[in-house]
């Protein structure tokens, strides 16, 4: 793979080349600086397929070389990790917003950026399998009682608001919170729901169209400048807000609702027809980076289980219960978390230190 490599320290750029070039699967260019990163890019007889861009630089910052990246025609689904020293959660927000796919920390772990590395090309690769999808312009939105989904299930991207990212950038991005100090992030989930009769139609342009303005709503009434949201499918988003939300699950439904109506002045679909369940909330603060992609997954459970209790109220009385499936996209989460866990026993177990491992983590207990 031919990764760029963008740092004004010239010590960093030689640990970096050295590390990626010995495996024998990458070549490696390096750049001093974002201007000279840019030349780089330009001058390049065949294109870059990875970057790995330090935040903290002079003039032109990495983070702005970043949207400069994804605004170049063929960069758009290129996997960028940022490295820096900073932790904090404004540098997160300002990355992951421009474009970033993932986040590395100073000092490097050699092994664990390679990881992250081939960890960002399967994100990547996903991410443009997604987009070549054709979204079916006839496709019937329905809400069926033997199958409470929402038909049309593509993880598009929203677009229309700066608070979303892409769902595989926004797992990087939770998961790199638990990775720094912790500060009282909450996970909620929303899902945009049909609210008139069991079923109606609307076009797949029509249908995005209604996603896009609902991420708006979301963005201004839960994020602004204080998270970030991404879209799961099947009319579910996943938020991440720094602190918790006063007003009440009802409260922000009808807050969500009424923005969502205001802003869908002349839209192709009815926005009477859409309506918006809230989650309860999951602090992050609760779960640790092996355990992360159970809080997601809980998050997305919550808003769930609300759906199938709105799907059937006036059908069941209210004291059954009712059994929920997991989602596609909480199935997709439990083996990650599978992954994940057996990636980390299997490193432990070919470590020939793994007993003073053990001690180490049961003396931190």
């Amino acid at each position: 793979m031919k990764i760029l490599t963008v740092d004004d320290d010239p010590g960093i750029l030689t640990i970096l080349e050295h590390a990626l070039t010995s495996t024998g699967f990458h070549e490696v260019v390096s750049a001093t600086s974002a201007m000279h990163a840019l030349e780089q890019i330009g001058s390049a007889e065949t294109p870059f397929e990875c970057f790995l861009i330090d935040i903290q630089m002079p003039e032109l910052d990495g983070i702005a070389l970043t949207e400069i990246i994804r605004q170049t025609p063929g960069h758009g689904d290129k996997p960028i990790l940022m490295l820096t020293a900073m932790h904090d959660t404004s540098y997160l927000d300002r990355a992951f917003r421009a474009g970033a796919t993932d986040y590395v920390t100073k000092p490097l772990d050699i092994e664990q950026l390679r990881q992250r590395i081939s960890s960002a090309q399967k994100t990547s690769y996903e991410k443009s399998l997604v987009a070549q999808q054709p979204f079916n312009e006839e496709h019937p939105i329905e809400l069926d009682a033997a199958n409470p989904e929402i038909k049309i299930s593509h993880r598009v991207g929203i677009g229309t608001t700066d608070t979303a990212i892409d769902f595989g950038e926004f797992e990087n991005y939770v998961l790199q919170l638990t990775r720094g100090r912790k500060k009282d992030h909450v996970l909620f989930a929303i899902k945009l729901i049909p609210v008139t009769g069991r079923k109606f139609s609307a076009s797949g342009a029509s249908f995005r169209a209604a996603l896009d303005t609902a991420a708006e709503a979301i963005g201004t009434t839960l994020i602004n400048d204080h998270g970030v949201l991404c879209y799961r499918g099947d009319g579910t988003y996943l938020c991440l807000r720094d602190g918790p939300v006063s007003a009440s699950r009802s409260e922000l439904e009808n807050a969500l609702s009424s923005h969502f109506v205001a802003a869908s002045s002349g839209a192709a679909y009815k926005p009477q027809n859409f309506g918006f369940l809230v989650g309860d909330p999951v602090s992050l603060s609760a779960y640790t980076e092996d355990t992360v992609f159970e809080a997601l997954s809980c998050a997305i459970g919550n808003v769930e289980d609300r759906f199938v209790l709105f799907t059937h109220e006036r059908k069941r009385p209210s004291r059954f219960l009712f059994r929920r499936r997991l989602s596609k996209d909480q199935q997709r989460l439990e083996r990650l978390a599978y992954k994940s866990l057996f990636e980390k026993v299997q490193a432990i177990a070919i470590d020939t230190n793994w007993q003073d491992i053990a001690v180490k983590r049961t003396k931190k207990k």
